[in-house]
């Protein structure tokens, strides 16, 4: 009985360094998050056309930037590379199974890359810059 309370003790201490601790944010991943979106809320002004919420509290900021509009191509091919498929001559394929498929209408926001791609559902895309304003602890 005394292992049994040690143990779950232990556990309980694990869960919070693990959960209340914890050194990962999504503000600092790799992954592409996707969110519905309508064309109507798309612009180039350079105004925030969409915020979202990251998991660990952080905002993410959408908005038009002159460089990484001119650079969409290269980050359009770095979120297809991340869903797992390859460019073959100028055609995208994959596995059939365990490849990510973007959505039309969607936007996809990438933290760490700091940018955004936007599938229209006429089938292009555009790409946008993403400011992610990290959320501060105050103990």
């Amino acid at each position: 009985m005394k292992y049994i309370y040690k143990i779950s003790i232990i556990l309980t201490i694990l869960i919070l360094l693990v959960t209340g601790c914890a050194s990962f944010s999504t503000a600092n991943t790799d992954r592409w998050f996707e969110y519905e979106l309508p064309p109507s809320k798309v612009n180039y002004s350079g105004d925030i056309l969409m915020d979202a919420k990251l998991s660990d509290g952080s905002m993410s900021y959408v908005f038009y930037d002159d460089e990484v509009s001119s650079d969409g191509d290269f980050y359009y091919s770095l979120l297809m590379q991340d869903f797992g498929w390859h460019d073959n001559g100028g055609k995208w394929s994959g596995p059939v199974l365990d490849v990510r498929h973007t959505k039309q209408g969607y936007m996809y926001i990438n933290p760490k890359k700091q940018v955004a791609i936007y599938f229209y559902p006429k089938g292009t895309f555009a790409a946008f810059k993403v400011k992610i304003e990290r959320k501060t602890n105050s103990y």
